[in-house]
C-alpha cells in the first residue's frame, strides 16, 4: 500500500507557501524561541550572526509555511529527512489584524526552515524524482 504513495506529492500540497528564509528574532533569539528541536533534523539550528542578515532582513535558505496540522509537518518533514536535507522546526504564532479593524486575529502554522535549500532552486532529489514521476 505505501508503494503507492507519493510522499513528495502528499509533502507538497502539505506546504502552504515557501519564500526565501528572513531574520526572525522569535525564531533565533530571546528568552522562549519557537524552536522545536525534537521535531528537527538536528537538536540546534545554525546561528545567525548578523553578517548573515542581508539589508533587506533576508538569511540564506527556504522557509516553508505548513498549516497547523502535526500530520502534514510530519509528511514534510518525512520528506526532507528522507533527501537529507538539514531541516529546523518552528511554530509561527502571528496574530494580524484586518485594516481599522481593532479586532486581533489568531494565525498559527510551522514553519520549517531548509538553511541549505536555496530558494526557487530544486535539489538533485527533487529532480530525480520528477523523472521518475
Amino acid at each position: 500500500m505505501t508503494d503507492s504513495w507519493k510522499l513528495p506529492e502528499f509533502a507538497n500540497m502539505a506546504i502552504n507557501t515557501s519564500c526565501r528564509a528572513f531574520y526572525r528574532e522569535d525564531f533565533f533569539e530571546g528568552e522562549h524561541p519557537e524552536f522545536y528541536p525534537e521535531l528537527s533534523f538536528k537538536k540546534e539550528h545554525p546561528r545567525i550572526k548578523s553578517r548573515d542578515i542581508e539589508k533587506n532582513g533576508k538569511i540564506y535558505g527556504t522557509f516553508h509555511f505548513v498549516n497547523d496540522s502535526i500530520a502534514d509537518l510530519y509528511l514534510v518533514c518525512k520528506l526532507f529527512g528522507l533527501w537529507g536535507e538539514e531541516y529546523y522546526v518552528f511554530f509561527n504564532d502571528q496574530p494580524y489584524t484586518i485594516g481599522d479593524d481593532p479586532k486581533v486575529y489568531p494565525y498559527q502554522d510551522w514553519c520549517v526552515w531548509t538553511p541549505f535549500k536555496k530558494f526557487g532552486v530544486k535539489s538533485s532529489q527533487e529532480l530525480a524524482y520528477e523523472e521518475v514521476a
